[in-house]
């Protein structure tokens, strides 16, 4: 775009990136004096990846690690990490953290960590890694056929599994 008169002009190029991220360059040209600014818009969100314990586990001890990248950070835009636990089904205040994230003393139970980062200019992003906590072990009951002798070539052995924690498959 441009627009002229009385030796004035302005002119605007839009230059979009890699990143997510567009440079808007204006000249001005006031009495043959020459300007450029540039400005740099938002674009792609942040990323979060977060790693670590997940699934089942005996363990009452919970590690987390996490990485956040802002691909719009050319731009000049700062970014801040918080977390959020929720504690078999307690959410907890978000607030600031760094990679790694341990906590122990876990109950039996489902235990959650989300990662949010949020730039300077509002965009923001959560990921979240759970982990469920069974420390009780499964039970197993056996039986054997009534009236059976051990020691011939076919024994008939049944058997049923429980578990407190609900644990949907054993291995």
């Amino acid at each position: 775009v441009q627009i002229g008169g009385d030796g004035q002009a302005i002119s605007i190029d839009s230059h979009p990136t890699a990143t997510g991220w567009a440079s808007v360059t204006e000249n001005l040209d006031t009495d043959g004096a020459m300007q450029t600014f540039v400005a740099c818009l938002p674009g792609a969100n942040p990323t979060v990846t977060v790693g670590g314990s997940t699934g089942y586990q005996s363990s009452t001890t919970a590690t987390w690690s996490f990485s956040a990248s802002d691909p719009a950070s050319a731009g000049g835009y700062t970014m801040t990490v918080s977390c959020r636990f929720f504690d078999v089904g307690t959410q907890g205040p978000w607030g600031p953290c760094s990679s790694p994230v341990t906590k122990s003393g876990l109950a039996d139970g489902t235990h959650q960590i989300d990662v949010q980062a949020t730039t300077s200019d509002g965009r923001s992003t959560v990921s979240t890694r759970s982990v469920f906590v069974d420390t009780i072990a499964p039970v197993a009951t056996f039986s054997t056929q009534q009236g059976h002798t051990f020691g011939t070539q076919s024994p008939a052995v049944s058997f049923s599994i429980t578990d407190l924690n609900g644990v949907p498959g054993l291995q």
